[in-house]
């Protein structure tokens, strides 16, 4: 009757000491456990709710670009795109304006070209650097590179993920850098 007694103890003892939390052992970066999977908050997915939900497939064009510590150009400064988000400026008689645009494919690759537009009385249009390639998504970063190119570009998902950030060195001048802020269309 002890020997049965200790067994009935012991079984119990064993089966209210397991958990039957199903999220015990779940960690959720940014979200909630539920019923043992997470539940992600806005803007983040994944298993662990740890990569950023941005669905980067789309076309973009920049709304700013920010250029910083390039002594010798008097570009300095955050240039904002009007309304069309193109970027204009006076040039002599004339106004010249660009625009950057890139379309991301769903097929893992990608275009990216400039738009220049000459005001002069009349309007002539030109496409320059144009560039296609295969990007790669990790995290909140694409990184695309393309064979014109010497090596790839990353791009990071801005804060408010509505589009992304683009920060290019310029290699002959030492610290010179641009910003480009691109949204989707």
């Amino acid at each position: 009757m002890k020997q049965c007694l200790f067994l009935c103890t012991t079984l119990l003892m064993l089966v209210f000491s397991c958990s039957n939390d199903p999220c015990e052992g779940v960690s959720c970066v940014n979200g909630d456990c539920q019923d043992g999977s997470c539940a992600c908050d806005v803007g983040w997915t994944g298993e662990f709710c740890d990569q950023v939900d941005f669905n980067y497939i789309g076309s973009y064009k920049a709304v700013s670009i920010t250029y910083s510590q390039c002594e010798e150009s008097s570009d300095n400064g955050v240039w904002p795109a009007d309304s069309d988000r193109n970027f204009c400026y006076p040039d002599g008689s004339k106004t010249l304006c660009f625009s950057y645009n890139l379309e991301i494919k769903s097929d893992g690759t990608f275009k990216q070209f400039w738009i220049d537009t000459e005001i002069n009385g009349g309007f002539t249009t030109s496409t320059q650097d144009p560039a296609e390639g295969t990007y790669e998504i990790k995290d909140a970063e694409i990184t695309l590179c393309s064979p014109s190119w010497t090596g790839c570009e990353k791009l990071v998902v801005n804060t408010d993920r509505t589009g992304l950030d683009w920060e290019i060195t310029n290699k002959g001048n030492s610290g010179c850098f641009r910003t480009y802020s691109v949204l989707k269309k």
